[in-house]
């Protein structure tokens, strides 16, 4: 049901290309942390916590280091899921339905490659992730996975899922989702809120109950309302801080109490984040003002006139988070300025965290110490490296690659210097895409 093919070679980077860390790093999970017997769940445990780069006023945690270089939460989700069934006494098989930006349908298709009876279906936006995500996810392989671009953006691909949930014409399909709309995806995030608190704890970065910052990028909420319920449970956290790129909406959103998608979608150097409807903060408003028909009123308001105002007395509710962006040109500045300031190379979406963390301290003295959270790999996103970090741009993205690596010796993961093959691209309209995904989903349960 494609309206389009097209072939997307992965490009080759020749062995002798060198490979070095670029840092020392803390691989959590060696079965003395209480993760013994849970592969999975240990490998998303993996992170470079309590690393102070330029002062001791932060930290990051790394949360791509397994074996895909993908956000850690995929590991724990197929045990999720594989108990969930066992729970429900349910043998059917499952399809697991995703629209990605970035690392979210890699990271899918890998973690729940070896589970048996679960299909996959990833959409994600023809321009919308950079190229070594595309081909990443594109060389899965086999009948249990559909790799599919929409026409459109990451805001169009995420309807797409979410009609299909939604829709009755779908309830005779045994279906579910990576994605954050799926709760599942943010109980792992949770845990290594705590897990990070933990391991500066034991560094001795803080005093027990200490309070900290975290400053996480996001587009659509999901990650750092994990963080929110972290601070729900006990954890000692003083502020959120969300750090959106030039689709600002969340932003001001914190700012003004409105949130307000009317506005043009811009495609920026950190594609994770190019969101303008963020889903888990519906999730935020509920736990947040406890009445469902407020939000669901909110959502109404959201469908038919693309914004919704937040009422006064909620207002306070908000205090925790702070919001804040940060420009491509900032963004840029701050690969360069962490690069040559501590030899550490950071990818554009943690540039954006760590340029609003900045600002924000700058603005408001607050010295709170704050981790910063890492969600990618730079690697994936070598033409925007390679430029922030003042070199010539290059066409090819594996020749950008090799010029990254050879001013940095910063280490190219083995996942990427794998993809060597040729690849057919799949391209649905968006307009025809519901349709077309039921027919898919007809066949894959046949």
């Amino acid at each position: 049901a494609c309206q389009s093919t097209t072939v997307v070679s992965a490009g080759f980077i020749d062995e002798t290309t060198r490979i070095h860390s670029q840092c020392s790093v803390v691989r959590f999970g060696d079965g003395s942390d209480g993760f013994a017997g849970h592969t999975d769940l240990r490998r998303s445990l993996q992170a470079e916590s309590g690393r102070v780069i330029g002062d001791s006023q932060y930290a990051l945690i790394v949360l791509s280091l397994d074996p895909d270089h993908q956000n850690a939460v995929f590991g724990a989700l197929p045990l999720l899921l594989d108990e969930s069934k066992i729970i429900n006494n349910h043998n059917n098989n499952t399809i697991i339905l995703t629209a990605t930006s970035g690392d979210t349908g890699s990271g899918a298709l890998s973690g729940f490659s070896q589970s048996p009876n679960v299909k996959m279906v990833v959409f994600y936006p023809t321009e919308g992730v950079s190229k070594i995500q595309e081909r990443q996810m594109l060389s899965f392989k086999g009948n249990k996975a559909s790799v599919i671009a929409i026409n459109g953006n990451f805001d169009d691909a995420q309807a797409l899922v979410k009609k299909a949930f939604n829709d009755k014409d779908f309830q005779c399909f045994n279906l579910s989702s990576a994605n954050s709309i799926n709760i599942g995806r943010l109980l792992p995030q949770i845990v290594y809120y705590f897990y990070s608190y933990l391991k500066m704890l034991e560094n001795k970065e803080i005093q027990e109950g200490e309070k900290i910052n975290f400053c996480v990028p996001t587009g659509n909420f999901g990650d750092i309302l994990a963080g929110y319920l972290a601070k729900e449970m006990g954890l000692p956290i003083n502020k959120l801080i969300c750090a959106s790129n030039d689709n600002k909406v969340l932003t001001d959103f914190f700012e003004t109490k409105e949130y307000n998608r009317n506005r043009e979608f811009i495609k920026t150097i950190s594609p994770s984040m190019d969101i303008l409807i963020s889903s888990n903060l519906e999730r935020l408003l509920y736990f947040v003002t406890k009445d469902d028909k407020l939000v669901a009123n909110l959502m109404n308001d959201l469908d038919t006139k693309g914004f919704y105002q937040i009422p006064e007395q909620y207002h306070e509710k908000f205090n925790c988070f702070v919001g804040g962006y940060a420009t491509e040109n900032e963004t840029m500045q701050n690969i360069k300025k962490v690069f040559d300031e501590n030899g550490y190379l950071i990818d554009t979406h943690t540039a954006v965290a760590y340029a609003v963390f900045k600002k924000y301290q700058n603005d408001s003295n607050d010295q709170t110490k704050t981790i910063v959270l890492s969600t990618a790999n730079p690697y994936k996103f070598p033409k925007a490296i390679l430029s922030a970090l003042g070199e010539n741009q290059v066409n090819d993205e594996f020749e950008a690659i090799k010029k990254v690596n050879k001013m940095t010796n910063a280490a190219i993961p083995q996942v990427i210097l794998s993809l060597k093959e040729t690849f057919e691209k799949c391209v649905w309209e968006k307009e025809d895409s519901y349709n077309n995904l039921k027919s898919l989903l007809k066949e894959m349960s046949e």
